[in-house]
């Protein structure tokens, strides 16, 4: 009677293991199908873009911040030919905007000095 009891205790300690691993098996492809595709986000690519060469037009600073205009200008233009899109002044696409916020804020200090600094820009 003993040995029945204990294949018993067994028996039912693989079912608990077994069904413990369908959860979570079921509950990781949940959450990762959730995590990638639930708030809608989706790569894209060059090749799904409306154009492939665009012109930056005037950036205006309302900031107190002097030059921002030059350096958001510049920043944009890099990033846009590093991702495979031609700057052009006769492109039909014209990106342009205004500047409404700068804000520079220490985060890490070493020896009474900012050494890394958090940057927030917004704009319209």
């Amino acid at each position: 009677m003993k040995i029945k009891n204990s294949q018993f205790k067994v028996k039912s300690l693989k079912l608990r293991v077994t069904r413990f691993l369908l959860l979570f098996s079921l509950f990781t492809f949940h959450f990762s199908l959730f995590t990638l595709t639930g708030c809608g986000y989706k790569f894209q690519g060059k090749d799904t873009l409306l154009f492939d060469t665009v012109k930056i037009g005037r950036i205006e600073n309302k900031t107190f911040e002097p030059k921002l205009e030059d350096k958001l200008q510049k920043a944009l233009a890099e990033e846009l030919m590093k991702n495979g899109i031609t700057i052009s002044k006769d492109s039909g696409y014209v990106i342009t905007g205004v500047i409404t916020k700068f804000e520079l804020k220490p985060l890490t200090e070493k020896d009474g000095f900012a050494v890394e600094y958090e940057v927030i820009i917004k704009g319209e």
